[in-house]
């Protein structure tokens, strides 16, 4: 693959993770697809592409409600959203993009020249995103 641009975000209020108070944690939950939308949206914009652009969004395998999320904040069709792996293999710690492009690239949804957003979030507010043009290798 040849990277077309990334993002990265990081919403330091959010560092203490589990230990943040209900009020903050409740203020990240509410906060945590639009932060995901929004490093998509910038790592496609940083590419110099559209989102009508981007054959398929391939995330970490959090769960399928969050995306649903983000799919309706970016706005994106759900079906563009990589999500077949996630009832299989679940969380893959600092790997579901990875295994789910070669997943997506195993099945046919994934083909030379397609553009794809590897997208996921880390503990402590991280948000990173990274726009792939998939070459035949």
């Amino acid at each position: 693959p040849v990277v077309l641009g990334s993002a990265h975000h990081t919403h330091g209020e959010f560092h203490a993770t589990r230990y943040m108070s209900t009020d903050l944690f409740a203020r990240y939950r509410k906060e945590y697809g639009p932060f995901l939308a929004a490093v998509i949206r910038d790592a496609v914009q940083d590419a110099g592409l559209s989102l009508d652009d981007v054959s398929l969004v391939l995330p970490h395998n959090v769960n399928r409600f969050s995306w649903t999320v983000v799919a309706r904040d970016l706005p994106l069709p759900l079906s563009r959203i990589y999500l077949d792996s996630v009832p299989l293999i679940g969380h893959c710690f600092c790997a579901d993009p990875f295994v789910n492009l070669e997943w997506a690239r195993a099945s046919g949804r994934v083909v030379p020249g397609s553009v794809v957003v590897l997208a996921s979030a880390g503990q402590g507010g991280t948000f990173g995103a990274v726009v792939l043009r998939v070459d035949s290798d």
